[in-house]
């Protein structure tokens, strides 16, 4: 492996066609002495495809990210916003690329500077276990902000003020009517959702896992929600799709509020 400048990092990667020829080469060539004196360890590497990119701006939302590294990276397959563990008011991106070339290829491109207004203070990494860890412990503890259709923001599930008033769904099912319609006419195919249930609180807001797959776009769309059940007549899988449909006519660039 060489970096950027040219220089020879001192290790390499060797891909083999299936995991038992990988087993014996890592069982004949670790502690082989390549010159006298001079051992090389050998053993199993999972190939990187993650980043973290720490500092941005809260103001920074997901659609407006994933279009800018379409811009300047190649092979990004997924996009996650963390507030950030280490800077206050800030957030945390973790991207995901298609392969370790195209990953390496994109830390090279940020770590230059090419995320615009975004990238004057971040610091772009490769995703350490630790911190994946520690991300998956702070989303399972905190509860994110609860989006109600129509576009109205309320406060955490256990905080939910006196009186609230539950932003009233515009037509029963129309905003994924117009989601799909809006995919068809821009020939995406037709979105499939998956929804499930993965918690529920005391005062009655359930949290769902989604992942989004729209055939014609180039990743998944995948997150957590909580929803509020009302007296609207859908089920709590129906209302998250809904919700879910709103960001996506968000993120592409035609929201309907």
């Amino acid at each position: 492996m060489m970096t950027f400048s040219g220089l020879n990092r001192g290790f390499a990667y060797a891909k083999y066609s299936n995991r038992r020829s990988a087993q014996i080469a890592i069982a004949v060539l670790n502690s082989f002495e390549v010159q006298k004196g001079c051992p090389i360890m050998v053993c199993r590497s999972t190939e990187k495809c993650e980043l973290c990119v720490d500092g941005l701006a809260s103001s920074v939302e997901q659609g407006q990210l994933w279009t800018l590294l379409q811009e300047v990276t190649v092979g990004v397959l997924n996009i996650s916003l963390y507030p950030s563990p280490s800077r206050k008011g800030g957030q945390l991106a973790v991207l995901k690329y298609n392969s370790h070339r195209a990953a390496a290829m994109a830390k090279k491109t940020l770590v230059e500077g090419n995320l615009g207004p975004y990238g004057e203070e971040i610091e772009v990494d490769w995703l350490k276990v630790d911190m994946k860890q520690k991300l998956r412990a702070s989303s399972e503890r905190t509860f994110p902000e609860s989006l109600q259709p129509g576009g109205c923001k309320s406060g955490t599930p256990s905080q939910t003020p006196r009186g609230a008033v539950t932003c009233p769904l515009p037509q029963a099912f129309c905003v994924l009517d117009y989601l799909n319609a809006l995919c068809k006419k821009q020939q995406l195919g037709i979105p499939v959702f998956l929804t499930k249930c993965v918690q529920a609180n005391p005062d009655g807001w359930l949290r769902f896992w989604y992942q989004v797959v729209i055939p014609g776009y180039p990743s998944p769309f995948s997150g957590f929600m909580w929803i509020k059940p009302d007296k609207s007549g859908l089920s709590g899988h129906d209302k998250a799709k809904n919700a879910i449909a709103l960001q996506l006519l968000k993120t592409l660039g035609c929201p309907v509020v």
